[in-house]
């Protein structure tokens, strides 16, 4: 079966689905983990992610990125919303993700982050379907 993996790198946490696709509406979840990182912490006000957070998101990815491998998962998207669209130094992290864990980070609109949040609700297990 067909394994990926969803990394969603948000502005206080870090989501990872490890899951097959056992047919196109049909997924097992292998793995599902969150870790609360703070990485939009004060970015209101200053525009700017910290160093503290930037280290705390990185060792998260770094444990994920284990877990992935661990699944020997060959598909994998990395994105991020809100917290890295307003960060003024968005590119030094996504390059810092890059050499540190060898994930490339998509930077997504929040049309698109309302787009997948909606089709994410499809695939959770006991939420009433219509």
């Amino acid at each position: 079966m067909e394994k990926f993996a969803v990394i969603d790198i948000g502005t206080n946490s870090i989501k990872m689905t490890i899951a097959t696709k056992r047919s196109p509406d049909d997924f097992e979840i292998l793995e599902d983990h969150i870790e609360i990182t703070r990485l939009g912490e004060k970015i209101s006000a200053t525009g700017i992610l910290r160093d503290a957070p930037i280290s705390r998101t990185i060792d998260a990815l770094k444990k994920m990125k284990q877990r992935i491998d661990d699944h020997d998962v060959k598909q994998i998207a990395v994105v991020s919303t809100k917290v890295l669209r307003l960060a003024e130094n968005r590119d030094q992290f996504i390059d810092h993700v890059k050499s540190e864990c060898g994930f490339t980070v998509e930077v997504i609109s929040g049309e698109k982050e309302a787009q997948l949040s909606f089709l994410a609700t499809r695939f959770i297990p006991n939420v009433p379907q219509e």
